[in-house]
């Protein structure tokens, strides 16, 4: 997954901070690449969780959800991540 927000630490004390724009193409990639990665979950042969049906769901509506890609990869990021 992409990472937005930068934290870096010498000797257990922040020494840089940074967030980084995303746009929109490379958000996309990113999401395309998970949900290829996960269309094992979708085969008919398999039972898919409710839980990974709804993230798989959540993953393909972040364009029309979030305004920008900046608040898409923030919510992409703090989204409980269901288990494989």
């Amino acid at each position: 997954m992409l990472v937005r927000h930068i934290k870096e630490y010498m000797d257990g004390e922040l020494i840089r901070e940074e967030s980084i724009d995303i746009d929109w193409d490379t958000l996309r990639f990113s999401r395309n690449e998970y949900l290829a990665a996960s269309d094992h979950h979708a085969l008919q042969d398999r039972e898919m969780s409710d839980e990974m049906r709804d993230y798989r769901e959540f993953l393909r509506q972040l364009p029309q959800t979030f305004e920008d890609a900046n608040s898409a990869l923030d919510a992409w990021s703090e989204y409980d991540i269901p288990e494989e």
